[in-house]
């Protein structure tokens, strides 16, 4: 769409989602983000309960999440089932966790997940592992590096915003996920770091 064919009244109402998201994200994401970091970031952009929890690194698959606003029905479409419309985000949950590679594996592969909801802006966003700094319980040592090249493959790409989620009792100067971000924007044009 052009942007003269823009009425004032849809861009008060983007203007208004604008800020409600980001009052989300101050008021919710920030005071929780020691005890659940980037999940509970990207949950707060979405406004439900959908990634899987756990001990340990529980991401090894990237899931590519598309947000689609909608005017009232709110549901979740998988690529791989396009068509089951999943209206339980607990079985959303389920389901990712169910095409999670076995617990000393990664993939890169992404899962591919559509949300259609009146609490979204049109957005994709992406849920990348975290970064593995130490192969544990027999992990090959490659496991180090497939991530972390893994990570580079989407942050590298210049259209894509970096939301590098740090734990709130770390030092900013010393973490993992700034450090990265740095690496393919230097001069911090497109990371957001918290």
């Amino acid at each position: 769409m052009d942007v003269c064919e823009w009425s004032e009244s849809t861009l008060d109402q983007a203007d208004r989602q604008r800020i409600q998201l980001g009052h989300r994200l101050a008021s919710n994401s920030c005071r929780r983000i020691a005890k659940r970091w980037k999940s509970s970031v990207l949950e707060n952009i979405v406004g439900r309960e959908f990634l899987p929890r756990g001990c340990g690194v529980v991401t090894r698959r990237p899931t590519l999440i598309q947000l689609y606003p909608t005017q009232s029905e709110e549901y979740a479409i998988f690529g791989h089932k396009e068509d089951e419309k999943f209206t339980d985000f607990k079985a959303v949950k389920e389901e990712i966790a169910a095409q999670m590679p076995e617990r000393l594996n990664f993939s890169s592969v992404p899962i591919e997940l559509k949300i259609y909801s009146p609490r979204v802006l049109k957005l994709t966003l992406v849920d990348l592992p975290g970064l593995v700094r130490v192969a544990i319980d027999g992990q090959p040592e490659q496991h180090i590096r497939d991530v972390r090249e893994m990570i580079l493959n989407y942050i590298k790409q210049p259209e894509c915003l970096i939301l590098a989620v740090s734990p709130a009792n770390q030092d900013l100067a010393t973490s993992d996920a700034l450090e990265i971000a740095r690496q393919v924007d230097p001069e911090r044009l497109r990371t957001i770091g918290c």
